[in-house]
């Protein structure tokens, strides 16, 4: 194609074209550097447009092309996915999440879960267990590496869902903003239940691994969150080796969630259908067994 026509020319790894370039009449064409420069954690945590931005929940992924602070809102995406093969970051940009929210919220606007099924990868936090990590009352750790636990600690956030919305509720108030504004401003009387509500970051590393073990016992509480915890404040940041295992049980949960793909080559067939994935963002209520005819319509070219 036309891209790799021009790659080739210009003997560069690869370009991508921008047709058009948005609020001019002029087509725009990216060339990567032939070297690579590494930009650092520091350099984005402390850059003005991190420090001083007012987002929820902040996270820094990185620099624009045009050499920027590129910021997200967690609460407004509202749910986070990110997939790739081994090796490929997905690590790194939990870390990144992790990071960016600890330099940014205080201990009493923000409060993570951590399950970790590899038991290496989130261990650092064990030292800030006491300022931003949640646990339930019988656990030892905070960080949670047994699946079998697992679903106790994913249906206490179901309960404390259930509970902010009855706060809510008896608030008058749509949402954690709402609510929380009230409770600043002394509008809400503490003797009667109400309490300041602090965002919760629920984050699954290999999710794969963990829909494997506990299966359909973790799917439910999992749905029930991606789906009505966004308006109270409880987010889900997931990642896993590969988006399958969300339509084996049948319900298409990742119209929740704002993908990040780590490392895809989308040059392969196999990889075909991580891009037929997006039309999630186009048509909401496709059904899962029509992305699964996809996905194994292209598993049967590759056997070819």
């Amino acid at each position: 194609n036309l891209e790799d026509d021009i790659a080739l020319s210009l003997s560069a790894e690869g370009i991508r074209i921008i047709a058009p370039i948005p609020g001019k009449g002029t087509i725009g064409i990216e060339v990567p550097n032939k070297k690579k420069n590494t930009v650092s954690m520091l350099e984005v945590l402390s850059s003005e447009k991190f420090q001083n931005n007012d987002m929820a929940l902040p996270i820094a992924f990185g620099k624009t092309i045009s050499n920027e602070t590129y910021l997200i809102d967690l609460a407004k995406m509202p749910h986070l996915l990110m997939a790739g093969a081994t090796g490929q970051g997905k690590s790194v940009g939990l870390n990144a999440v992790l990071a960016s929210l600890l330099y940014k919220k205080h201990p009493s606007q923000v409060k993570f879960v951590l399950i970790d099924p590899k038991k290496v990868e989130l261990t650092l936090y064990n030292k800030i267990e006491r300022h931003y990590l949640a646990k339930l009352p019988d656990q030892e750790e905070a960080i949670i590496t047994d699946t079998k636990k697992v679903v106790n600690t994913v249906n206490s956030l179901c309960i404390e869902m259930d509970e902010r919305y009855e706060l809510c509720k008896s608030a008058n108030c749509r949402n954690i903003i709402e609510y929380n504004k009230k409770f600043i401003s002394r509008k809400l009387n503490p003797n009667k239940g109400h309490r300041y509500l602090p965002y919760i970051v629920l984050v699954i590393d290999e999710f794969a691994d963990l829909i494997m073990t506990a299966g359909k016992e973790i799917e439910t509480p999992i749905a029930r969150l991606a789906q009505l915890a966004r308006a109270i404040g409880i987010h889900l940041i997931v990642a896993t080796l590969t988006i399958i295992h969300w339509y084996t049980y049948g319900k298409c949960i990742l119209t929740q969630y704002t993908n990040i793909y780590c490392g895809v080559d989308i040059d392969r067939p196999f990889h075909d259908y991580v891009r037929m994935l997006e039309l999630y963002k186009i048509v909401p209520k496709i059904h899962w067994v029509l992305l699964l005819m996809l996905i194994v319509y292209d598993l049967c070219l590759i056997i070819d």
